[in-house]
């Protein structure tokens, strides 16, 4: 399947550090094992054989590398092809 940007994740590592990563979203689905249903795969990570380094919950909260983002760190995760 091509990769094509479905979502873009803000991530802020404070008031002056924000960073824009475009991603394709994948639905994992319900019985997906650890806490993100969706993968977030960035064009980078689509091409290898690693699992995703994004993920997102139902809820919308936002997992890197099957972790709660470290303290102080703040990520959300906008559409942007319906």
């Amino acid at each position: 399947m091509p990769w094509f940007a479905t979502h873009r994740i803000v991530c802020s590592r404070g008031p002056n550090a924000s960073e824009r990563i475009e991603v394709m979203a994948w639905d994992r689905g319900a019985e997906a094992p650890g806490p993100a249903r969706y993968a977030l795969y960035t064009l980078e990570n689509a091409e290898t054989e690693s699992p995703p380094e994004w993920g997102m919950d139902v809820e919308g909260r936002v997992w890197f590398r099957g972790e709660a983002l470290p303290g102080g760190a703040t990520a959300v995760v906008e559409e942007v092809w319906a």
